[in-house]
């Protein structure tokens, strides 16, 4: 799929569409300190069907990493990111790449959240109309509320929901860590976390319907 001799410890990342596989990972080809992010795809019998050495997804300057993965169930991938390219703070950023590997949003990306603070274990789920679901775990309220979640979906022409930053899911006292999303029906999703509101890991989940409210 690539070897570059600048590729170091990739972080490649798998998801099966139809008899398809698409591979992401985090290349060092153009900066030996800052990854970008780079992914192809393959079909059932192993040929690779994009570019030798991955479709660029994302090269701006600064750090993009944790690369997550859903088909769009038409042949295309969505592909999502944290992103430091202000050299400040996490952002979220994705892309939506056609069955041709075409690059549907704006250069390196489009914007999910730029709020302040770290955003970890970011989740992607497609919502089965051709859009997709994000959800990630948010520190920009940690000093009164720890750790919280947040989510964002896109529908199939790339329009978002919520504002920049997404919707709180999970704005309680401790911590709300490790979400998981499902697709529901009619572009809704399921999404569960683990929650230490009352002291103790219990598992919630929430059922947001496919307008978001």
């Amino acid at each position: 799929l690539t070897s570059p001799p600048e590729l170091k410890n990739p972080h490649i990342l798998c998801v099966y569409g139809e008899g398809e596989a698409f591979v992401c990972w985090e290349d060092y080809r153009n900066d030996p300190k800052f990854p970008d992010i780079y992914l192809t795809k393959i079909d059932d019998k192993g040929k690779v069907l994009w570019q030798y050495g991955g479709v660029p997804v994302c090269t701006i300057e600064g750090d993009q990493s944790r690369p997550v993965m859903a088909s769009d169930g038409n042949g295309g991938v969505y592909v999502a990111w944290v992103d430091r390219r202000s050299n400040v703070k996490d952002e979220v950023y994705v892309h939506h790449l056609d069955p041709n590997g075409k690059i549907l949003f704006e250069k390196n990306g489009k914007l999910i959240c730029s709020a302040n603070r770290s955003k970890t274990q970011l989740q992607i789920e497609r919502d089965k109309k051709g859009g997709v679901w994000l959800a990630w775990t948010d520190a920009r309220t940690f000093d009164k509320t720890g750790f919280d979640l947040y989510v964002q979906k896109l529908d199939e022409d790339g329009n978002a929901i919520y504002a920049n930053g997404g919707k709180d899911v999970a704005l309680n006292p401790k911590d709300q860590t490790t979400p998981r999303l499902v697709a529901a029906d009619e572009g809704g999703v399921f999404l569960f976390w683990n929650d230490n509101r009352y002291g103790k890991i219990s598992i919630f989940m929430q059922r947001i319907p496919a307008t978001g409210e």
